[in-house]
């Protein structure tokens, strides 16, 4: 059972960290963040249950996730800015 809820949540963070790749440009922080969140909010409909979406996958919660994570791979120096 626990491992389930492991394997939803590294779904769930792998598909929000494609949506920062597939949407990062430099500037427009506020727009690449709609569409990440446009985005993964459409792909998840695929493949996670409904429950996970309305409960990790609302505009509230994918934000604070996207700005975390952004924060870390900038952090980190993952994401290169030109």
């Amino acid at each position: 059972m626990v491992s389930k809820y492991i394997s939803v949540i590294r779904d769930v963070l792998n598909l929000i960290l494609i949506a920062i790749a597939i949407v990062e440009r430099p500037g427009d922080g506020p727009e690449k963040k709609k569409e990440a969140i446009q985005l993964i909010q459409e792909l998840a409909q695929d493949f996670l249950p409904e429950w996970i979406i309305k409960l990790l996958l609302n505009e509230t919660t994918l934000g604070i996730l996207i700005d975390y994570l952004v924060g870390r791979l900038n952090k980190e120096d993952i994401l290169t800015h030109s």
